[in-house]
């Protein structure tokens, strides 16, 4: 999977959530990469969901979120890896007029 990156600004009135990235949680070898990006003001939280994001019925606001160890209400740029296999990954700016970029990586061997 090549990298992606997703953001958000300016959280001052609510939370912004990204849009579910979906991963491959059948690798062999799951590994993930996660890094945050702050610009400016911002407090962000990254999550992940056991939960078939792809599912025609799914909203990811009612979803089942889980706080990646780690990354629960960062200020700064953080990164983390994990090998957990997770259906995906998410980031809240729970607040700030800042932004925050998130680009996830994942690698491992394939079925």
């Amino acid at each position: 999977m090549y990298p992606i990156t997703l953001s958000t600004s300016n959280a001052s009135s609510s939370a912004v959530p990204t849009a579910p990235i979906a991963l491959d949680p059948f690798m062999s070898q799951f590994q993930t990469t996660i890094v945050c990006t702050v610009t400016g003001t911002a407090n962000y939280t990254t999550q992940y969901t056991l939960d078939n994001i792809q599912a025609d019925n799914y909203v990811p606001a009612n979803g089942n979120w889980v706080t990646v160890t780690g990354l629960s209400a960062q200020t700064t740029t953080q990164a983390v890896a994990f090998n957990l296999p997770v259906m995906a990954i998410r980031m809240v700016q729970n607040s700030g007029t800042g932004s925050v970029s998130m680009t996830v990586l994942q690698t491992g061997a394939g079925n």
